[in-house]
């Protein structure tokens, strides 16, 4: 399919959470004219908390009452709309991120873009490079087909012998939602990544008892180290010049410095960057203080009142809460799209894009130890500079050759889980989509615009930012198609100096961008 690009060219979007909203703002900005389906009433996709239907049980959102982010709002906001550090915390809730996304909209006039309340039922490719989108109520037809659905929609239960036997009660942490119904009850929680932890760590304190059972262990990271935020251990610089085993070794050495040695049963068998370690600041003192007995073993079988562990223990529990990820699937299009061969994989170049597709593109398919939304951002940038022909692909049969190289260098690095089949180096995955932008900072760049040609401190402090700073999106709008490099200089020089508050410069350029957003709106 050839995409026949002009002004005004319609696309479609499904979905309007994160990669959707942002997606709709690229297209925007290159003179497409995207239609944003959403099945639900609101935008914000899993950031917009929801009870689960008292009927069904079934929710879309998977976002419990206590969500805070994992990652730093310095490293979560978009390259070009930063949030304000007197208006957000350190770590964002999850009403917070909520509050940046409509914001977000409100800039950048995407309202009348989304439709809300239009559950998208099958996109087929028809004659003529079209998609054909079919709703309940209507059909239409696009040049582009952009699928913002996310990979965190269809939870993954895995099958237990026994578990029609149980006379407790098991879920999945997606429909998780409030620790204080647990109280009095013997509750276990079955996984090790975040929703685990953090589940763990509250429903303890009201639980008579609170098992975590792992079958790998992992790394626990505090949100600070010596007060300043554990993302600030990270530097481009560091990344670059350092060997992975090295970073390992620093990393773990920090680890081990901050937090101590920890429980036996949780000591991870793989290292620090194999896998996606977990942020918080109270689980390991409520291991310690014994509130939650962890388990190095996976459910073998339930019976009637226990579940059976593969290390020969029974647990006498009420209630089980499995925290074991989920399947990625869109069942609104053909998986021949975008599957890979092995269970829960994608067949994507630079995780994007199908190689026999010129037309059809999958945003937030990627995993990985850092921000998404910056992430998504760029996925965003890098689809439609390919659709529009700004971006040129290599040929299909090199993108498939890249993609298997992809998926051996993913096998070395990552551990062996479902999870980790679309995972990859956050640094590593952002810097490489930069490059095929052409955005992407370089020393000699930096010297001749910041240190040469402006004012030397303030050019050293962002030239030293991007390279010993913590690794924020800001830096991506600093040359190339797209860049506002005076909004990027703003945000990078307060984020140097500590700044609790959006400088004078970056009010007066978010300001002045907004107005311009909202009059081509009004036209």
């Amino acid at each position: 399919m050839v995409f026949k690009y002009y002004p005004g060219a319609k696309v479609a979007i499904i979905g309007a959470g994160v990669s959707g909203l942002v997606t709709a703002k690229e297209c925007l900005e290159e003179g497409l004219l995207p239609t944003v389906y959403e099945a639900r009433p609101y935008i914000g996709g899993q950031w917009h908390y929801e009870e689960p239907d008292p009927l069904t049980g079934e929710t879309f959102s998977s976002v419990y009452d206590s969500v805070v982010s994992n990652t730093c709002a310095l490293r979560s906001q978009f390259s070009d709309f930063p949030m304000d550090p007197a208006e957000y915390p350190d770590y964002p809730t999850h009403q917070d991120y909520l509050r940046y996304l409509h914001e977000y909209v409100a800039h950048f006039g995407l309202e009348r873009h989304i439709l809300l309340n239009t559950e998208v039922l099958s996109c087929e490719k028809i004659p003529g490079c079209k998609w054909r989108v079919k709703t309940g109520t209507s059909e239409d037809e696009f040049g582009a087909l952009f699928v913002c659905t996310g990979k965190e929609s269809v939870p993954y239960m895995p099958e237990v012998t026994g578990v029609e036997l149980f006379e407790g009660r098991v879920i999945h942490s997606h429909v998780y939602r409030q620790p204080s119904v647990y109280a009095g009850r013997r509750v276990a929680i079955v996984g090790f990544g975040s929703s685990a932890v953090d589940i763990a760590s509250e429903v303890s304190v009201h639980a008579e008892s609170c098992h975590l059972i792992t079958q790998r262990g992992g790394w626990v990271l505090p949100r600070y180290v010596n007060g300043r935020l554990v993302e600030s251990l990270q530097s481009r610089l560091a990344e670059y010049v350092l060997p992975r085993c090295v970073l390992n070794m620093a990393y773990e050495l920090t680890h081990r410095l901050v937090t101590g040695e920890m429980h036996p049963a949780l000591k991870p068998n793989h290292r620090l960057l194999e896998a996606n370690p977990v942020v918080s600041n109270t689980f390991l003192d409520h291991i310690r203080s014994r509130r939650i007995t962890p388990h190095r073993a996976s459910v073998e079988r339930f019976t009637e009142s226990k579940i059976v562990l593969s290390n020969g223990e029974s647990l006498e529990v009420d209630e089980v809460i499995f925290c074991t990820g989920y399947n990625v699937t869109m069942p609104i299009i053909s998986e021949d799209t975008y599957r890979g061969e092995k269970p829960n994989s994608i067949h994507l170049y630079r995780l994007v894009s199908p190689p026999s597709e010129d037309t059809l593109f999958f945003l937030g398919l990627v995993e990985f130890t850092g921000p998404i939304h910056p992430t998504v951002e760029l996925q965003a940038r890098w689809a439609v500079a390919s659709l529009i022909g700004r971006l040129h692909l290599p040929s299909r049969e090199k993108m498939q050759r890249e993609i298997r190289k992809a998926e051996r260098q993913q096998q070395k690095m990552f551990v062996n889980s479902r999870r980790h089949t679309i995972a990859v180096p956050a640094l590593r995955y952002m810097e490489t989509l930069a490059d095929d932008l052409e955005v992407k900072p370089n020393l000699p760049k930096l010297v001749r615009r910041y240190i040469l040609s402006r004012h030397p401190l303030d050019g050293l402090s962002i030239v030293n930012y991007y390279y010993i700073g913590m690794i924020t999106s800001a830096p991506y709008r600093l040359f190339g198609h797209g860049e506002k490099h005076e909004l990027a200089e703003a945000t990078i020089l307060r984020m140097a100096r500590y700044g609790d508050e959006f400088s004078e410069t970056e009010e007066v350029l978010l300001a002045a961008d907004g107005a311009v957003w909202n009059a081509t709106k009004d036209k």
